[in-house]
């Protein structure tokens, strides 16, 4: 209701509407300040202060509490445009880890199945006890007994057996270079004793980075455990692997590595990357600038994280729980961060 058409039947005077105006922003100040006094009476005052905590975003964590949500810490999102009719994934995200800018997404904090990219949790758990010398890489670890009820072995028992002795550096390597439960489980039993002990170390190292969204209860991304993630935490877990000198080694790497077969020592066998033996050629990398990634091909987990470097900075590109999602993944970058740079 305008204020000025009620005090006047006429149209005013340029002083008359001076007067009314004047008298509208006295009348509104004291009702401001009437309700103020008011409110403070009723929270217990200190009014801004609840309101700052109350117009924070929240995210539910894995206890079921709520606590100020992380994303802003990490990467500036700000920008971000959607993609929802790009890809059929459910979950995408394509960001800048040099500028930690995130520039494109899909449903970015929606939870989904953490599956295989628990590896890159593992990774960091692992450096993490390299670096405080709990651990060397030069030091063997034996694939134990229990590790054939995991399921998953299978797809690892011919390069990591039951029995099988290889050196932490190895292991590492091949928990980036294939699938299969045998890398991770010797990982965490060497390390910490029991994979139960291991996990609980992934799920503080979840918090030391403030992923709310994270939660493990394996170290081998079994499909059937109730591990979690979402698109933007699994993006800042491969920030830090990026970040970290040996895992981007071993991640960016298309090197071969030569092992003993089996218990036999004196057969050896070639394992290499099957990212880039079978998704991405040496000729398609080096057109597409691509220098690193992950793919997980499986019906229930299906997703794809490709690392590009292109004038100086790297950019990672995420798609998860889709029907092509390293085709998805390429035709993202494509899209948004091929065009930025050529603006």
């Amino acid at each position: 209701m305008n204020l000025k058409k009620i005090i006047y039947g006429k149209s005013p005077s340029v002083t008359a509407r001076v007067i009314a105006g004047l008298l509208a922003v006295v009348i509104t100040f004291s009702f401001i300040r009437v309700y103020a006094a008011f409110d403070d009476e009723q929270t217990g005052g200190n009014s801004d202060e609840n309101n700052t905590e109350n117009n924070s975003p929240t995210t539910e964590t894995n206890d079921g509490s709520n606590t100020q949500d992380t994303q802003s810490s990490e990467f500036d999102f700000s920008e971000a445009a959607e993609v929802l009719s790009l890809v059929n994934g459910k979950s995408a995200v394509l960001c800048n880890l040099t500028d930690s800018k995130i520039m494109a997404q899909k449903n970015l904090s929606g939870k989904i199945p953490a599956g295989q990219a628990t590896i890159f949790m593992v990774a960091l758990t692992v450096s993490d006890a390299v670096s405080k010398e709990k651990i060397l890489l030069s030091d063997d670890a034996v694939c134990p007994a229990s590790a054939a009820a995991k399921p998953g072995y299978s797809d690892s028992s011919e390069i990591m057996p039951i029995g099988k002795r290889m050196k932490i550096s190895e292991i590492l390597k091949c928990l980036f270079y294939q699938d299969g439960a045998s890398f991770a489980y010797t990982l965490a039993v060497h390390i910490s004793g029991s994979e139960q002990a291991f996990v609980a170390e992934m799920n503080n190292k979840c918090k030391e980075l403030g992923l709310t969204s994270t939660y493990f209860s394996d170290c081998t991304g079994d499909g059937r455990s109730s591990s979690y993630t979402s698109a933007y935490d699994i993006a800042v877990i491969i920030k830090y692997v990026m970040k970290d000198p040996l895992l981007k080694n071993i991640f960016c790497s298309n090197e071969m590595l030569i092992i003993g077969y089996g218990q036999n020592e004196s057969i050896s066998l070639v394992v290499k990357n099957n990212f880039f033996e079978n998704y991405c050629t040496e000729s398609q990398a080096k057109s597409d600038g691509i220098i690193g990634g992950k793919v997980a091909g499986g019906r229930t987990d299906n997703w794809a994280a490709v690392i590009f470097f292109r004038d100086g900075k790297e950019y990672l590109s995420l798609v998860c729980a889709g029907n092509n999602s390293f085709a998805d993944s390429l035709m993202i970058y494509s899209a948004y961060a091929l065009t930025a740079s050529d603006t």
